[in-house]
């Protein structure tokens, strides 16, 4: 069962290994943003199969990832990983990782390219509607990974505000491919995902909800250095940068809407909409990260009770 189970693990990471290289190679010969309209966006079909591949993929990696565990744990048992249950947590922490440190790439590469900034339309309708190349797959790998994290908080039972989010984030991935909001997505879909990987990571250390205990009492230090930086990131991305991008993507989409040039008015109010209720999750989460941090230092830095002295021992006979 051990060998079977190992080579499933890495049947499913090699066919990953041959695909994955190939998509980030391919993102960089596409062109910024392309003014031109109507865009020249790929047919339904074909978004619809990629976004069908990508799902496919972090399925595969989920699953071979707990292949691989299942063999350690059988080859070499150990605490960590001696739980069934905690070998299927940790796997799906690995794809969400994996895919959120992937689209945060994806973003952070766009906006870092050379002739970026110079790309980005002058007018708010043409910043509404370019399309760009980059985003349109990037939005893809979002709809996909979104669809994925939807089953799984169903199945792990996150919580209501999880749901509200993958659900607003698939509505907006879906208005995405019109083309739409191209110009704000490479923050919104791609860097401010950095943030989140940070936070998967975390979260498999939180042994008290939908973590693994053996890896939270196993190693406290490296809780505590995922937590600062998962902290730093969150504050720099989602408290400082997301207010400003999200003010100027309303005051454009307010002005398309008053200049008559929507492609759709319920869409365009729809993700006014969707916007303000994800920046006031993001303050939300802020203050119960706030309150986590708070309890985590106090429990980090209160002194484990060592053995009572022989003094202690007289006195208590």
């Amino acid at each position: 069962m051990a060998l079977k189970d190992a080579t499933l693990g890495v049947a499913c990471f090699g066919a990953l290994g041959f695909t994955l290289p190939y998509c980030v190679s391919e993102l960089k010969v596409l062109p910024h943003f392309k003014v031109g309209f109507p865009a020249p966006s790929p047919p339904l079909p074909v978004l619809a199969t990629s976004a069908a591949v990508v799902f496919a993929a972090a399925v595969v990696f989920e699953f071979g990832a707990k292949k691989l565990m299942d063999a350690s744990q059988a080859l070499a048992p150990g605490v960590l990983l001696a739980k069934a249950r905690d070998r299927s947590v940790l796997a799906r922490h690995a794809m969400d990782a994996l895919a959120l440190g992937y689209l945060g790439y994806l973003g952070a590469s766009m906006a870092s390219a050379p002739g970026f900034l110079e790309s980005i339309p002058a007018t708010a309708y043409e910043r509404v509607y370019a399309y760009s190349p980059r985003f349109q797959y990037l939005c893809v790998c979002m709809f996909a990974f979104q669809a994925k994290n939807m089953l799984d908080s169903l199945r792990w039972g996150d919580g209501p505000e999880f749901i509200m989010h993958h659900a607003i984030t698939l509505f907006v991935g879906w208005g995405g491919l019109h083309p739409f909001l191209h110009t704000y997505g490479t923050f919104f879909f791609g860097i401010s995902e950095i943030s989140t990987a940070a936070l998967a990571v975390l979260a498999a250390f939180d042994g008290g909800g939908h973590g693994v205990v053996a890896l939270e009492d196993g190693f406290p230090n490296l809780k505590v250095a995922v937590g600062c930086l998962f902290m730093v990131s969150f504050v720099a991305i989602r408290v400082v940068a997301w207010p400003f991008f999200a003010y100027h993507l309303t005051s454009d989409l307010l002005q398309v809407l008053a200049d008559g040039q929507a492609h759709s008015v319920f869409v365009c109010y729809a993700n006014l909409g969707g916007l303000l209720a994800l920046t006031l999750l993001q303050f939300y989460w802020l203050t119960e990260i706030v309150a986590r941090v708070k309890v985590e230092l106090a429990t980090f830095l209160t002194p484990a009770p060592g053995p009572a002295t022989a003094h202690e021992h007289l006195k208590s006979s």
